[in-house]
Parts: structure tokens; sequence; C-alpha cells
């Protein structure tokens, strides 16, 4: 499917499944490439939050990466202010940043 439609409107759809089940299966390296693959090609699709809140997931919860999954908590705070996941990011990002005010989460 992602051979036959390369830069069409569900290359972006594609490339997020793909990832969600190289997640499940533990591969994390694919599953950081397709997301990164819908941010570069797709950066102002819909789903460009999605891709980026899965990566600051990944980053924080497996990669035990806490300066890059805030990155990506960052850039939905900042780029994608209407995401379903701007709370959580929000509260991620304070969180991983050392912000001890618990009533802000």
């Amino acid at each position: 499917m992602l051979q036959n439609h390369a830069g069409d409107d569900i290359e972006d759809e594609a490339l997020l499944r793909q990832a969600m089940l190289y997640q499940v299966e533990g591969d994390t390296q694919n599953a950081i490439q397709n997301y990164t693959r819908i941010i570069k090609n797709h950066g102002d699709g819909i789903l460009s939050d999605d891709a980026l809140y899965e990566l600051g997931k990944l980053y924080e919860e497996v990669l035990d990466d806490p300066a890059k999954a805030q990155e990506y908590f960052e850039q939905i705070i900042f780029s994608h202010a209407d995401s379903i996941y701007f709370t959580d990011a929000r509260r991620r990002y304070r969180r991983l940043r050392g912000d001890t005010n618990e009533k802000a989460f």
C-alpha cells in the first residue's frame, strides 16, 4: 500500500497504522522511522500531532530519553494547540521539565 500510494493522502494513515504495529511488535526503530516520515512529509496533515505524541511517549517510556520526549511534546504545545493530545502533552512536558507544582498537572 505504501509503495502504490506514496505521496497520496492515505500515505500518512498507512504510516501511522504501520508504526503502531511496529510498536506492538517491539520494533521501536521502525516505529520511529514511520512517525518521523509522517512529520517530515505530512507535517501539515491531520495526523502529524499523533506522530509527535507517539514519538514523545516512545522516547519517554521506552527509550528513557526525557530530553528528546520533551522536544516532541513541546512541538504539540506550540504548533498544535488544537490537538486532542494538547493537555496530556503539556502535562508530560511539565513533568519532564521538572515542574513541581502538582496543581499545574
